[in-house]
């Protein structure tokens, strides 16, 4: 019987929100060597004492989405960057490989066609690590109003 082909899961790839205005401007998320992205793998659900049943899992995913907003402030601390967390969403079949946790890296471009949804802090945070309820949700189509 030939090996299924991984099923398509949601990515978190952290970002800034300059860099997401140039991805919007290209029609495609790309960075060099390759996007490094967080996704709710099996190591990651077993952080949290689960197995990873569905990538639907709601509370998975919102831990997924906080860790890529932490990975994201720490890229907003570079000079010339806007503060706050932003995280753009895509939806890409992967492949886990052994010991990486949550991160997936990503080659190639990202086409729009991908993007789920962006993400970004608009508020002052309350702690050190973003609750994905401090994050605003922006639909792919409101990216170029909502990054004006």
């Amino acid at each position: 019987m030939p090996a299924r082909a991984p099923a398509p899961r949601q990515v978190f790839l952290p970002t800034t929100r300059a860099e997401l205005v140039r991805w919007c401007a290209a029609g495609e998320a790309s960075r060099e060597p390759a996007l490094t992205g967080v996704a709710v793998t099996a190591e990651f659900a077993a952080e949290f004492g689960r197995a990873r049943g569905s990538d639907e899992d709601e509370e998975l995913l919102l831990e997924a989405l906080a860790d890529a907003a932490v990975a994201s402030e720490r890229l907003a601390r570079e000079p010339g960057e806007p503060a706050g967390a932003t995280v753009l969403a895509v939806e890409t079949t992967v492949s886990e490989g052994p010991g990486a946790g949550a991160r997936i890296h990503l080659t190639g471009p990202l086409p729009r066609s991908r993007w789920v949804a962006a993400y970004q802090r608009l508020a002052e945070p309350t702690g050190d690590r973003p609750d994905a309820s401090e994050l605003a949700w922006f639909a792919v189509q409101e990216l170029p109003d909502a990054l004006g």
